[in-house]
Protein backbone atom coordinates (compact mmCIF):
# COMPACT_ATOMS: atom_id res chain seq x y z
CA UNK A 1 0.00 0.00 0.00
CA UNK A 2 3.06 2.53 0.94
CA UNK A 3 4.59 1.79 -2.73
CA UNK A 4 1.60 2.84 -4.36
CA UNK A 5 1.30 5.96 -2.67
CA UNK A 6 4.45 6.43 -3.21
CA UNK A 7 3.67 5.64 -7.32
CA UNK A 8 1.28 7.88 -7.20
CA UNK A 9 2.81 10.73 -5.81
CA UNK A 10 5.63 10.31 -7.97
CA UNK A 11 3.44 10.22 -10.90
CA UNK A 12 1.69 13.01 -9.90
CA UNK A 13 4.77 15.06 -9.55
CA UNK A 14 5.82 14.40 -12.73
CA UNK A 15 2.44 15.38 -14.35
CA UNK A 16 2.28 18.51 -13.42
CA UNK A 17 5.80 19.81 -14.65
CA UNK A 18 4.31 19.52 -17.85
CA UNK A 19 0.74 21.34 -16.75
CA UNK A 20 2.40 23.98 -15.84
CA UNK A 21 5.23 24.42 -18.83
CA UNK A 22 6.16 28.20 -19.29
CA UNK A 23 7.83 30.00 -21.35
CA UNK A 24 10.35 31.61 -20.60
CA UNK A 25 12.19 34.86 -22.89
CA UNK A 26 15.63 35.83 -23.39
CA UNK A 27 15.52 38.32 -20.70
CA UNK A 28 17.46 39.27 -17.20
CA UNK A 29 15.11 38.78 -15.07
CA UNK A 30 14.35 35.30 -16.32
CA UNK A 31 18.48 34.32 -15.79
CA UNK A 32 19.23 36.85 -13.02
CA UNK A 33 22.30 34.90 -11.87
CA UNK A 34 23.76 33.72 -15.28
CA UNK A 35 24.09 36.79 -17.26
CA UNK A 36 27.10 35.29 -19.50
CA UNK A 37 25.16 32.62 -20.32
CA UNK A 38 22.16 35.00 -21.35
CA UNK A 39 24.72 36.95 -23.57
CA UNK A 40 26.04 34.41 -25.48
CA UNK A 41 22.82 32.53 -26.24
CA UNK A 42 21.46 36.01 -27.15
CA UNK A 43 24.20 35.99 -29.68
CA UNK A 44 23.45 32.65 -30.91
CA UNK A 45 19.67 33.57 -31.09
CA UNK A 46 20.53 36.86 -33.20
CA UNK A 47 22.48 34.95 -35.63
CA UNK A 48 20.12 32.26 -36.31
CA UNK A 49 17.58 34.65 -36.49
CA UNK A 50 19.57 36.40 -39.34
CA UNK A 51 19.36 33.50 -41.14
CA UNK A 52 16.16 32.35 -40.22
CA UNK A 53 14.68 34.98 -41.68
CA UNK A 54 16.78 35.37 -45.41
CA UNK A 55 14.07 32.25 -46.03
CA UNK A 56 13.95 28.83 -46.01
CA UNK A 57 17.25 28.60 -48.15
CA UNK A 58 19.36 29.19 -44.87
CA UNK A 59 17.37 27.52 -42.21
CA UNK A 60 19.90 24.41 -42.33
CA UNK A 61 22.21 27.01 -41.38
CA UNK A 62 20.03 28.53 -38.56
CA UNK A 63 19.84 25.27 -36.92
CA UNK A 64 23.31 25.45 -35.44
CA UNK A 65 22.50 28.98 -33.76
CA UNK A 66 19.12 28.43 -32.49
CA UNK A 67 20.20 24.49 -30.81
CA UNK A 68 23.18 26.70 -29.03
CA UNK A 69 20.38 29.47 -27.74
CA UNK A 70 18.20 26.31 -27.04
CA UNK A 71 21.09 24.65 -24.85
CA UNK A 72 20.69 27.46 -22.90
CA UNK A 73 16.82 28.31 -22.82
CA UNK A 74 14.89 25.40 -24.04
CA UNK A 75 11.42 26.64 -22.42
CA UNK A 76 10.79 29.37 -25.05
CA UNK A 77 8.41 29.02 -27.23
CA UNK A 78 9.23 31.37 -30.20
CA UNK A 79 12.70 29.71 -30.43
CA UNK A 80 11.08 26.21 -30.01
CA UNK A 81 8.69 27.21 -33.06
CA UNK A 82 11.56 28.56 -35.41
CA UNK A 83 13.60 25.51 -34.53
CA UNK A 84 11.24 23.17 -35.53
CA UNK A 85 10.42 24.94 -39.10
CA UNK A 86 14.14 24.75 -39.55
CA UNK A 87 14.39 20.84 -38.87
CA UNK A 88 10.94 20.78 -41.29
CA UNK A 89 13.39 21.73 -43.92
CA UNK A 90 16.29 20.44 -43.38
CA UNK A 91 17.29 16.36 -43.96
CA UNK A 92 16.56 15.91 -40.67
CA UNK A 93 12.67 16.43 -40.73
CA UNK A 94 12.26 13.95 -37.83
CA UNK A 95 13.42 15.95 -35.35
CA UNK A 96 10.93 19.04 -35.92
CA UNK A 97 8.01 17.16 -34.26
CA UNK A 98 9.47 17.49 -30.72
CA UNK A 99 10.14 21.28 -30.87
CA UNK A 100 6.81 22.33 -32.70
CA UNK A 101 4.71 20.24 -30.00
CA UNK A 102 6.94 21.80 -27.17
CA UNK A 103 6.37 25.58 -29.05
CA UNK A 104 2.29 24.80 -29.19
CA UNK A 105 2.48 23.49 -25.68
CA UNK A 106 4.59 26.80 -24.07
CA UNK A 107 2.65 29.42 -25.86
CA UNK A 108 -0.83 27.92 -27.97
CA UNK A 109 -1.20 31.25 -29.16
CA UNK A 110 2.12 31.96 -30.58
CA UNK A 111 1.66 31.93 -34.19
CA UNK A 112 -1.34 30.33 -36.34
CA UNK A 113 0.78 28.66 -38.42
CA UNK A 114 2.13 26.29 -36.27
CA UNK A 115 -0.94 24.16 -37.07
CA UNK A 116 0.73 23.78 -40.50
CA UNK A 117 3.91 23.10 -39.35
CA UNK A 118 2.83 20.35 -36.98
CA UNK A 119 0.51 18.77 -39.28
CA UNK A 120 3.77 18.66 -41.69
CA UNK A 121 5.69 16.60 -39.02
CA UNK A 122 3.04 14.37 -37.96
CA UNK A 123 2.67 13.87 -41.83
CA UNK A 124 6.19 13.16 -42.20
CA UNK A 125 5.59 11.00 -39.44
CA UNK A 126 3.38 9.09 -40.78
CA UNK A 127 1.05 9.70 -37.97
CA UNK A 128 -1.88 11.18 -40.26
CA UNK A 129 -4.77 11.10 -38.32
CA UNK A 130 -3.28 13.61 -35.68
CA UNK A 131 -1.78 15.72 -38.93
CA UNK A 132 -5.27 16.03 -40.02
CA UNK A 133 -6.73 17.50 -37.44
CA UNK A 134 -3.73 20.26 -37.31
CA UNK A 135 -4.36 20.37 -40.56
CA UNK A 136 -7.73 21.11 -40.15
CA UNK A 137 -7.11 23.30 -37.14
CA UNK A 138 -4.71 25.79 -39.55
CA UNK A 139 -7.43 25.35 -42.27
CA UNK A 140 -9.74 27.17 -39.80
CA UNK A 141 -7.43 30.31 -39.25
CA UNK A 142 -6.93 30.10 -43.11
CA UNK A 143 -10.60 30.64 -43.83
CA UNK A 144 -10.66 33.99 -42.31
CA UNK A 145 -8.26 35.15 -44.98
CA UNK A 146 -9.74 34.13 -48.26
CA UNK A 147 -6.63 33.09 -49.71
CA UNK A 148 -7.34 30.56 -52.25
CA UNK A 149 -4.19 29.14 -53.10
CA UNK A 150 -3.19 28.35 -49.36
CA UNK A 151 -6.82 26.95 -48.43
CA UNK A 152 -6.12 24.37 -52.15
CA UNK A 153 -2.75 23.47 -50.42
CA UNK A 154 -4.10 22.49 -47.11
CA UNK A 155 -7.14 20.88 -48.75
CA UNK A 156 -3.82 18.66 -51.00
CA UNK A 157 -2.24 17.70 -47.86
CA UNK A 158 -5.56 16.68 -45.71
CA UNK A 159 -6.30 14.95 -49.20
CA UNK A 160 -2.58 12.95 -49.26
CA UNK A 161 -3.51 12.40 -45.17
CA UNK A 162 -6.12 10.60 -46.31
CA UNK A 163 -5.14 8.21 -48.93
CA UNK A 164 -2.27 7.82 -47.19
CA UNK A 165 -4.18 5.99 -44.31
CA UNK A 166 -5.78 3.78 -47.00
CA UNK A 167 -2.65 3.15 -49.01
CA UNK A 168 -0.28 2.18 -45.38
CA UNK A 169 -3.56 -0.11 -44.73
CA UNK A 170 -3.00 -2.08 -47.83
CA UNK A 171 0.58 -2.30 -49.02
CA UNK A 172 2.04 -3.69 -51.95
CA UNK A 173 5.05 -5.22 -52.88
CA UNK A 174 7.19 -3.38 -55.81
CA UNK A 175 10.38 -3.71 -57.30
CA UNK A 176 13.01 -1.50 -58.61
CA UNK A 177 15.01 -2.54 -61.23
CA UNK A 178 18.34 -0.60 -62.34
CA UNK A 179 17.50 0.84 -65.85
CA UNK A 180 21.58 0.86 -66.86
CA UNK A 181 24.42 3.18 -67.33
CA UNK A 182 22.12 5.66 -70.02
CA UNK A 183 19.39 6.46 -67.01
CA UNK A 184 20.98 5.81 -64.08
CA UNK A 185 25.01 7.55 -63.90
CA UNK A 186 26.97 8.80 -61.23
CA UNK A 187 25.15 11.87 -60.67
Amino acid sequence: MKTNKLYLFFVLLFLSTFTFAQNVPFEKSSFPDNKDGLKEAKKSLEAGDDLYFQGKGFYKEAIVFYEKANDFNPNNAELNFKLGNCYLESMYQFKALPFLEKANKLDPNLDASIHYSLGRAYHMGEDFQQAIFEYNIYRGNLLNTNDPYALKDIDLKIKQCHNAKVLVQTPIRVFVDNCGGNINTKY
